[in-house]
């Protein structure tokens, strides 16, 4: 896996790391020995690493960068407090029996500037706690019953859908 690295992870001897990696490649032990830090800009290309890793490593105040292409992913856990943002001409493709984003509890997060074809649905909003959510500049084209489902106590603010 291969992530452009901004700004990520203090890990012992100042590497930074993702899933056991190094910047550079190497292996590095994915223990106590890196730790996330707040506010990190990850950078995810089309074909290397997946969204899904990245969201896996971010912590809330994070943002997940989508670099212009193609990406296929499915079931993508956003945290509580982490954007996820396209940057120009970002297509996703989800299967059409998997669920593309899922937020649950996920106050503070944000999906933005994607267009989204498939899933079912292609984002699934639930909370048991209020939860505050952002939705901005998406195109979806689900292939199942709903594109977006709400459930729980979830205030949704949605722009350029």
């Amino acid at each position: 896996m291969s992530l452009i690295f901004l700004a990520l992870a203090a890990c012992v001897g100042d590497d930074k790391c993702i899933d056991g990696e190094t910047e550079s490649g190497e292996c590095a032990s994915a223990s106590a020995e890196c730790s996330a830090v707040a506010g990190a800009t990850m950078s995810v290309s089309p074909g290397e690493g997946t969204i899904a890793a990245a969201l896996s490593a971010a912590v809330s105040g994070d943002i997940i960068e989508l670099l212009p292409g193609d990406y296929a992913d499915e079931d993508m856990v956003v945290p509580a407090g982490v954007a996820v943002v396209g940057r120009c001409d970002v297509a996703l493709a989800v299967p059409s029996d998997a669920t593309g984003f899922s937020l649950t509890d996920a106050d503070g997060a944000r999906v933005a500037n994607l267009d989204i074809l498939g899933g079912a649905p292609a984002i699934d909003l639930t909370a048991s706690v209020p939860s505050a959510v952002t939705l901005a500049d998406l195109s979806i084209s689900s292939s199942g019953s709903y594109g977006v489902r709400v459930a729980g106590s979830v205030t949704l603010t949605a722009s350029g859908l």
